[in-house]
C-alpha cells in the first residue's frame, strides 16, 4: 500500500511534458535580453564618453592656415572656414575636431563663396598643434566677358569668375559678348557646349589676330579682329571649313590687298558676301 502511495506522489512530482524546453527557453530569452540591454547601455556609455572627448581642447583645430591664395583674401578664406566650424547649433560630436571636422562642407563653401579659387583641399597638418591647412588654387584670367562698358573675367573653360578691373579690359584678352542675357555673370559658364571649339577657333585664326567674339544669335556669331574687319559665321560650321574659306575670300581678286573690308559673310556654304567700309558691296 505505501509503494503504491510513493509511486503516486513520484508521479504528481513528474513535469508534465513539454515544461523543461519551456523553462529552458525563458531563461535563454532572459539572457539575451540581459545581453542586448548591456550591450545597447555599453554602446550608449561609448557614443557619450566619445562625444565628451571629441570636445577635449587636445583634440580640436587651433588654428587656420590658407596656402595658394592670392586675389583672394585669406582672412575671409580663413572666416569661411570658421562659420563652418563654429556653428552655433547643437553638435553631439564637436565640429572643430581634427578627425570629425566637416572637410566637405569646409571646400563646398570657398569654392561657392569665391568662385576665383578653382580647386580647394583641407587637411590637418599639425595634429598634436591642431593646424588646418586649406589650399586653394586660384582661376587666371584668360579672356574678358563683356556686357556694354562692364567687363568680367573669363578662364580658359569659360567660366566667368571676378569683375574686371580697368588695367584689364584691354590689353591682350580677348573680348567675348552676348550669350549670357538674363543670368547672373559670374558663376556663368560663357558657352558651355561651344566654347572649346570657339576657343579652338580663334587659336587657328591667331595669325589675323582676333579681338573680340560676339553671340549674335542661337545659330551665328561674329569675330572682330585688331584691323576692324570682323567675320560672320554659324556655330554649325566646322573650324576648319571657316579657316579656309576666309581664307579663299580673302585671297580672291576682290578682297587681295584691302584694308577697308568691313566684313566677310561666311555663314552660306562656301560662298562669301563681303562689304567695304566705305559702303561697297
Amino acid at each position: 500500500m505505501s509503494s503504491v502511495r510513493r509511486q503516486r506522489v513520484a508521479s504528481n512530482r513528474t513535469a508534465p511534458a513539454g515544461s523543461v524546453p519551456v523553462r529552458l527557453y525563458v531563461r535563454r530569452r532572459r539572457k539575451r535580453l540581459a545581453h542586448a540591454s548591456f550591450t545597447f547601455l555599453f554602446l550608449v556609455a561609448l557614443v557619450l564618453f566619445s562625444s565628451g572627448l571629441s570636445y577635449r581642447e587636445t583634440f580640436l583645430i587651433g588654428s587656420i592656415r590658407v596656402e595658394g591664395a592670392g586675389e583672394i583674401p585669406k582672412e575671409e578664406v580663413v572666416a569661411a572656414a570658421k562659420e563652418i566650424l563654429e556653428d552655433d547649433g547643437f553638435n553631439f560630436f564637436a565640429r572643430k575636431n581634427i578627425l570629425l571636422y566637416p572637410k566637405g562642407k569646409i571646400v563646398k563653401k570657398i569654392t561657392t563663396d569665391f568662385p576665383r579659387a578653382r580647386e580647394v583641399s583641407a587637411g590637418i597638418e599639425d595634429i598634436f598643434g591642431g593646424v588646418l591647412v586649406i589650399k586653394v588654387s586660384e582661376r587666371h584670367a584668360e579672356a574678358l566677358w563683356c556686357a556694354e562698358e562692364e567687363c568680367f573675367l573669363m578662364d580658359d573653360g569659360g567660366f566667368i569668375f571676378a569683375r574686371s578691373s580697368n588695367q584689364e579690359n584691354g590689353g591682350s584678352l580677348v573680348r567675348f559678348e552676348g550669350a549670357l542675357a538674363g543670368a547672373k555673370a559670374i558663376g556663368s559658364t560663357y558657352l558651355p557646349t561651344e566654347f572649346a571649339r570657339v576657343k579652338d577657333l580663334l587659336e587657328l585664326l591667331e595669325r589675323m589676330s582676333p579681338k573680340s567674339f560676339n553671340v549674335v544669335s542661337a545659330s551665328d556669331f561674329e569675330i572682330e579682329f585688331e584691323n576692324g574687319m570682323y567675320v560672320l559665321a554659324s556655330f554649325s560650321q566646322d573650324n576648319g571649313a571657316i579657316d579656309a574659306n576666309l581664307q579663299t575670300a580673302l585671297a580672291s581678286d576682290d578682297l587681295r590687298g584691302r584694308e577697308d573690308i568691313e566684313y566677310v559673310d561666311l555663314r552660306f556654304g562656301n560662298r562669301a558676301y563681303f562689304k567695304f567700309k566705305n559702303g561697297g558691296i
